[in-house]
């Protein structure tokens, strides 16, 4: 619900992003508005839904959060009755964490959270090779996450230093989906807190914050 929004509440929005613990008098000091007038408008953001929620950015990677798989999906056809199923399949697993609507080559792109390449194995032969409508499946591991950030402002220098620390070499196998994979590395993450928006278009289908099983 991004539509219809006017300077003060992009202005509100920007800092969210930058800090969703901003004290409601810091947040209307910097947009210019009164403690009451801004806290009104952030209201009203939370309940239209063009602000989803909150989110901890964390400043490393955590054991359990395992590695992140980034996936790009075509459909055997891009109708709308193929799409919805398709999206509608991929809220049943609370690893795909996120899923975009792309344009070119490929129709969808996802973010999966899994254990390692053991669980990916698993995961890519049960359920992603599965879904409705899927005609090919390209795969891959992320190495390293040198900055992660929700804000669209520059971020200051030495914020987002590359400071991964790979614990084995990248290992790269092929099958017969393109599946490519590659061990993940500790990285930094931008630490904080954001707010999450809701998209901005349909590109953006889907973001989920929380680990499986919670």
């Amino acid at each position: 619900m991004m539509a219809g929004l006017d300077e003060f509440d992009r202005k509100i929005l920007t800092q969210l992003r930058l800090n969703a613990r901003i004290t409601n008098h810091a947040l209307g000091e910097v947009v210019g508005l009164s403690p009451s007038a801004c806290l009104r408008r952030v209201r009203i953001l939370e309940q239209n839904g063009t602000i989803r929620g909150y989110t901890a950015l964390l400043g490393g990677s955590m054991p359990e959060e395992g590695t992140t798989a980034m996936v790009q999906v075509v459909l055997v056809q891009q109708t709308k009755e193929c799409l919805t199923r398709f999206e509608a399949a991929l809220h049943d697993h609370p690893e795909i964490r996120e899923w975009y609507l792309m344009t070119g080559e490929g129709d969808y792109f996802l973010r999966i959270q899994i254990s390692g390449i053991d669980d990916y194995e698993r995961f890519h032969r049960e359920v992603l090779s599965l879904l409705p409508g899927v005609s090919r499946i390209t795969s891959s591991f992320a190495i390293c996450r040198p900055c992660s950030t929700t804000s669209r402002a520059t971020s200051s220098p030495g914020s987002c230093a590359p400071t991964c620390e790979p614990r084995t070499s990248p290992t790269r196998w092929t099958s017969p989906w393109r599946l490519l994979v590659a061990t993940a590395p500790r990285c930094c993450t931008n630490p904080g807190y954001s707010a999450i928006m809701a998209p901005a278009t349909s590109r953006v289908s889907w973001r989920n914050t929380s680990r499986p099983g919670k």
